[in-house]
């Protein structure tokens, strides 16, 4: 008889694949019993071998991707806090509360006995199930006995802050919440204590209900139910945040403010309704952050998931599109989520509104590689601005110039976009670009430490961009590039920024993701740094300044700052890279 392949189960005919689910995910998984599942059955959909052979690789390799998904950038340990004591005593409380009321009942059929067997069959080894199967018999019959038994146990434990009447519990609650809690730590002696006071505080209701007293009541504080209390009308989360939204202490652009409140909304959502800013916890925060490790990307667009109003639905309706399931967000997402919920803590915390010592933020923030930003090469350059969209009879408006602005400033897409005629003009011997929300036309700055003054790259003057300048100041113009426009989430010129890295495929400039009209700041300020400059040097040019600019008048700063910027921006060169093509006479 020849050996299935390791993982390939033939049951009553029809062939399986056994996944083992990775420890770390394994609270990802629940099952209909109290642990949590250690295995996957996948159905081949087949009864013949050679064509399970066949099957089970493309279906492990789907659950590789999924485990990898899951896998990456899963949080580092944190530190245990009362919370998390309270949760581990009150679960442990509840679940043998509701374990108790069923064997009183005495309502265990055979059917139910079969759909265990069958649980355990699917989760566990065969000796192991067996174990576990007559371990439950027993209590079935003996319920009284077992319970007294494992109370006696407990209690001569607890005192001592001993687990292993408890150990796999204690196990599973620190998988689940991803705490610092190794063997014999201070954390751990914690968790199993909490763990056995729920229980015994259960055993206790047993007793009394042996003697036929319904009046019982949580004794041990850390047991008690909390009560949660109700947010009086505007103090709700919501409402705070709208405070939070129109203070907008980062003086954030509009766009930033609405993916903030995005991230903000599906972090309330997990909180219990009308509940007040206190419900604001590192626990709940960080319960939230292992919901998003499964969020699937563009879930708010995709059709399978309208109507569905939680977190948990919308996780659990991608899990059940199988083949079809969407890839889940990111982590360089999930912090940026993140970090949009502790500017509001942060903002809160100064303000009053709540009542904490540390931001319940800190610390949850997941691992990423950071790679470093793609920058164009003087080839890819070349060939960028010797095709059709700069070169030859092509009308000069933001469609050619920003992307020059940009790899002669280091300036964003949207800043060059805004741009106002009367944000160019000269100073202290040079053309200055004064980077600003201020004179109108609907201009927005990332950050406060965005507005600045740039310093007009002699290749851009070459080029004919002051030309541009005066010939639209000629005009009456307001603005200087009067085509460009914000999309409905009012970012500036997003069919551009489409259509370019379209553009870049076209001409053999990039192939996938990576590459886009956004590289040109990245190449400007690697360009800087070419040219011996470095980051501090090169950080308020960009935008990235510790300090509010100081002006005098509109966009007018000290001779020594021009003196001082001017040959960081001079530093700009690309090797061979030739553009006097582009040059006006």
């Amino acid at each position: 008889m020849s050996t299935l392949p390791a993982g390939l189960v033939n049951r009553n005919g029809h062939y399986y694949l056994r996944i083992v689910i990775p420890k770390e995910l394994r609270h990802l998984y629940p099952s209909s019993g109290k642990l949590p599942k250690e295995r996957i059955w996948v159905s081949l959909n087949t009864t013949d071998l050679r064509a399970a052979k066949i099957a089970m690789k493309p279906a492990g390799a789907r659950y590789d991707r999924i485990f990898k998904a899951q896998l990456e950038g899963l949080p580092a340990r944190v530190a245990l806090t009362e919370d998390d004591l309270h949760e581990a005593a009150l679960g442990a409380y509840n679940e043998r509360i509701a374990l108790d009321t069923w064997l009183r009942m005495g309502v265990v059929t055979d059917a139910d006995r079969a759909a265990m067997w069958a649980f355990l069959r699917r989760e566990h080894d065969e000796d192991e199930a067996h174990g576990i199967m007559l371990e439950a018999e027993r209590e079935v019959a003996y319920h009284a006995t077992v319970r007294a038994e494992l109370n006696a146990a407990m209690r001569a434990e607890a005192g001592r802050f001993g687990e292993s009447t408890v150990r796999e519990d204690v196990e599973n609650f620190i998988r689940e919440k991803h705490l610092d809690a190794k063997p014999g730590t201070v954390a751990r002696k914690k968790i199993a204590s909490a763990v056995q006071r729920g229980m015994i505080e259960a055993f206790r209701r047993g007793d009394e209900l042996d003697d036929g007293d319904f009046t019982g009541a949580v004794k041990d504080p850390l047991v008690s139910a909390p009560r949660t209390p109700r947010a009086k009308p505007g103090e709700g989360i919501l409402e705070v945040f709208d405070k939070f939204e129109k203070h907008n202490p980062e003086n954030c652009n509009a766009d930033t403010l609405a993916q903030s409140k995005y991230a903000f909304r599906l972090f309330a959502s997990t909180l219990p309704d009308r509940a007040t800013i206190d419900a604001i916890t590192k626990a709940s925060v960080r319960d939230w952050v292992d919901l998003c490790r499964e969020y699937p990307r563009r879930a708010s667009d995709t059709k399978a998931f309208k109507g569905l109003k939680s977190m948990e639905d919308v996780i659990e309706a991608n899990r059940n599109l199988e083949e079809d399931l969407k890839p889940f967000v990111s982590a360089k997402t999930i912090n940026r989520w993140l970090s949009a919920v502790g500017a509001f803590c942060k903002w809160a915390i100064n303000q009053g509104h709540l009542d904490r010592e540390v931001n319940p933020c800190h610390g949850l923030y997941l691992n990423v590689e950071e790679r470093p930003p793609e920058t164009f090469t003087p080839e890819q350059l070349q060939t960028i601005f010797s095709s059709d969209m700069f070169a030859g009879d092509v009308t000069r408006d933001h469609w050619f110039w920003t992307s020059l602005v940009q790899m002669f400033t280091g300036m964003r897409q949207g800043e060059v976009a805004q741009l106002l005629v009367k944000d160019v003009f000269e100073q202290h011997d040079r053309h200055t670009i004064f980077v600003t929300k201020r004179g109108g036309g609907g201009k927005s700055l990332k950050t406060v430490s965005s507005e600045r003054v740039v310093v007009v790259h002699p290749e851009l003057v070459r080029l004919g961009f002051i030309r541009h300048v005066e010939a639209m100041k000629a005009a009456g113009a307001e603005r200087l590039f009067p085509a460009a426009a914000k999309n409905s989430r009012g970012q500036w010129i997003a069919d551009y920024s489409r259509e370019f890295s379209r553009h870049l495929a076209r001409i053999g400039v990039k192939d996938g993701p990576g590459l886009s009209s956004h590289s040109f700041r990245h190449t400007a300020i690697d360009a800087m740094r070419g040219g011996g400059y470095l980051d501090e040097e090169i950080a308020p040019i960009v935008g990235h300044a510790m300090t509010k600019l100081q002006t005098s008048g509109y966009g007018k700063v000290p001779e020594d700052r021009v003196r001082r910027d001017a040959p960081v921006i001079d530093s700009i060169t690309y090797g061979d890279l030739d553009l006097s093509h582009l040059r006006v006479g």
